[in-house]
């Protein structure tokens, strides 16, 4: 009789636990494949659905089937996703202040360094920065800056002759480059660089590495210029709806913010991993992973001394209150990770310190 009790009452908790439950839908256009989902998203969501007894779940919606790189914000904001990827300069009509980021100077190559930066500047140093947020109703948690970027294309490239008039995907500073290199910058979005790089409307891409595997282009691309470019950022990969942020209790709050440093540096560390990955593979079907020209190198040292000076006049024209105060915090936080990140010996380390010097000092109650 007893058992039978305890088992009913067993049952009885598992039900109300059931009826309780809510799924939380993810909305992003990378693919369920892609290396920022596999490593670092869907293991963060697996730790809060069992930090909180999974009365939190989560449905990633993938490959832009609800939305895109350029309609997540709105579909946040809208409910028709509770949360989502965000590129800022894709949707820089809603955040002019946090779409700055990715016209800074293309000084780092490194993923570590790059993202404990742009976290930093965010979060505790961009006081123009977190009211556009909070007026678009939604809750950023965590933002990471790419592995490094190279130029990849169809053709072979020995000179600057080769890329005079040639359409090259960059936006922000990458656009920049494109142009100093003599091409035509391009303003796609990653899911749109293979079927433009096989139709022939697009001859080259400055992307990571990574993607000659997330996007299929090592069936496109046939060189890649050893050189890398500089970090793409930011990308917001953890943003709420804020209704749906404040409709959470406490605990389960505390589930998401107490996870957010494991899930950059699982982003961070995933990229480079991907990105090694994805050069033998390439390696193997035949790409040409070339040395970089006199002109090109000349190039790109040109466009991150000329990126202050550029920065500075956009964030003006957007309406920056201070912008040179901006760009010398970002140089001097680059400075400061650069050291950290020499300093670390494990992604545990990368971590604590992403939480020292960052989170621990966020207040999530803020709107």
């Amino acid at each position: 009789m007893y058992k039978a009790l305890s088992a009913f009452a067993t049952s009885v908790v598992a039900l109300s636990s059931a009826a309780n439950a809510e799924q939380l839908t993810y909305g992003t256009y990378f693919k369920n494949s892609h290396n920022i989902l596999t490593d670092a998203v869907q293991p963060y969501f697996d730790r809060i659905s069992e930090m909180t007894d999974n009365e939190l779940t989560f449905r990633l919606l993938t490959d832009a089937t609800v939305v895109g790189a350029s309609t997540t914000a709105k579909g946040i904001q809208q409910g028709l996703v509770s949360m989502g990827t965000i590129i800022p300069v894709y949707t820089s009509s809603t955040f002019p202040m946090t779409s700055l980021f990715s016209n800074l100077p293309t000084l780092e190559t490194d993923s570590l360094i790059e993202s404990g930066t742009i976290n930093e500047l965010f979060f505790l140093n961009c006081a123009e920065c977190q009211p556009e947020w909070g007026a678009a109703n939604i809750k950023p948690l965590a933002m990471y800056g790419s592995s490094p970027y190279y130029l990849q294309c169809v053709e072979d490239v020995t000179s600057l002759d080769d890329l005079k008039g040639k359409r090259i995907q960059g936006t922000g500073e990458f656009g920049a480059l494109a142009a100093k290199l003599g091409g035509l910058p391009m303003g796609l979005t990653a899911t749109e660089l293979y079927t433009g790089m096989s139709q022939g409307t697009l001859d080259c891409v400055l992307g990571s590495a990574a993607w000659l595997d997330t996007y299929g282009l090592k069936d496109v691309v046939n060189y890649v210029v050893e050189l890398p470019v500089g970090v793409f950022r930011p990308v917001n990969h953890m943003n709420m709806n804020a209704k749906k942020w404040n409709g959470l209790s406490d605990e389960e709050k505390n589930a998401f913010t107490s996870g957010v440093e494991k899930l950059i540096t699982d982003a961070a560390f995933g990229y480079a991993d991907e990105d090694q990955s994805a050069r033998d593979n390439g390696a193997a079907a035949g790409i040409k992973f070339i040395k970089p020209f006199d002109d090109f190198i000349a190039a790109f040292d040109q466009v991150g001394k000329e990126g202050g000076e550029r920065f500075v006049e956009l964030a003006k024209g957007k309406g920056m209150k201070d912008p040179e105060q901006l760009l010398a915090r970002y140089l001097e936080l680059g400075q400061e990770w650069r050291e950290i990140v020499a300093n670390i010996s494990s992604p545990e380390e990368y971590e604590q310190a992403l939480h020292d010097r960052i989170f621990s000092k966020v207040d999530w109650s803020a709107q």
